[in-house]
């Protein structure tokens, strides 16, 4: 399972979908605009959340992705 933390548009996770052979891939955003946008193209599990208290139970994905998000979080 794959988490991507700040999809944005959710072109990362587009990209991933066509490219794993499993479709387990979660997304989270701060912008309810970028959940809106990237579950208009079929991500269903994009959901609005934080990336520094993410919903989600220890352990459950595989590989995280937080791809230009580092910098836009307050110390």
């Amino acid at each position: 399972m794959v988490l991507d933390i700040g999809f944005g548009t959710g072109e990362t996770m587009s990209y991933l979908k066509a490219l794993l052979s499993t479709p387990f891939l979660y997304g989270v955003d701060a912008s309810i605009i970028a959940v809106r946008f990237a579950r208009s193209k079929g991500h269903k599990n994009a959901i609005k959340g934080s990336a520094t208290k993410l919903p989600y139970k220890a352990n459950t994905f595989d590989t995280a992705l937080a791809l230009d998000v580092i910098d836009h979080i307050k110390d």
